[in-house]
């Protein structure tokens, strides 16, 4: 079972910070949606449009990043 470091949650300029130097981040958009393999290009416009910040979380033995934005369902 992979072991995940939280970096960072419900942040803006950090996440897109820390995942700026890579080609691809696992991402879902809604807390109970799967992980999706994206480029981070497209990630990083979501994020920007996120009203309500991102989580940002590491899987250790790998070293992906998987990023995490709340959708408005999530929240009620």
């Amino acid at each position: 079972m992979p072991k995940y470091t939280m970096l960072f949650e419900l942040k803006f300029r950090e996440v897109i910070k820390a995942i700026s130097g890579y080609d691809k981040v696992c991402y879902r958009h809604g807390v109970w949606n799967p992980y999706i393999l994206t480029d981070t290009k497209s990630v990083i416009k979501s994020i920007e449009k996120s009203g309500y910040g991102v989580d940002l979380r590491r899987d250790d033995s790998t070293g992906m990043y998987y990023v995490s934005i709340p959708s408005d369902g999530d929240m009620w």
